[in-house]
């Protein structure tokens, strides 16, 4: 097994810095951060977080319900069933109904119909391999994952090289 040393990475923005700090120090004092400690912080106008909610209730209530139906639209799902041959039972698999069109105009249309757009199918391809690659960079440090790690690595080597 390796020994990991975990290190804070230098800010890309002033503001991730000034998070990262705010988040470490609730941390420090509360021995862990959740959305409802950061948000009390951020209440305080005196809190280094503070400017970066929005405190307009009558905004702040838009923005949520926006993104409730972001995730009614994400949560809805099809049976795609997958039929390979006469001789093995179908498969059912549970997929998302809409799929973004990958234009960040925060707009979706049904799955099928993404898929059947060259640009749009690719936009979908891409975010999944963004995705993946994430994935891999976030569980680098955990032993258990690694056999599949190195299968998903294997995999988008190929697929992007």
């Amino acid at each position: 097994m390796n020994d990991k040393i975990y290190q804070n990475r230098k800010a890309k923005t002033p503001k991730a810095q000034v998070i990262d700090s705010e988040l470490e120090r609730l941390h420090n004092e509360e021995g862990h951060v959740s959305p409802t400690n950061v948000l009390g912080s951020a209440s305080d106008p005196d809190s280094p977080l503070h400017n970066y909610f929005e405190w307009d209730n009558e905004v702040a209530g838009h923005k949520y319900r926006l993104q409730q139906a972001r995730e009614m639209i994400e949560r809805s799902h099809f049976i795609l069933q997958i039929v390979e041959g006469l001789k093995k039972p179908p498969i059912n698999v549970t997929v998302r109904r809409y799929l973004p069109l990958g234009d960040k105009s925060s707009r979706f249309k049904i799955r099928n119909e993404v898929l059947s757009d060259e640009e749009a199918r690719a936009a979908v391809v891409d975010g999944h391999i963004t995705r993946l690659e994430s994935w891999v960079s976030a569980t680098v440090d955990i032993e258990e994952l690694h056999p599949l790690r190195k299968h998903i690595q294997a995999g988008l080597k190929k697929y992007t090289s």
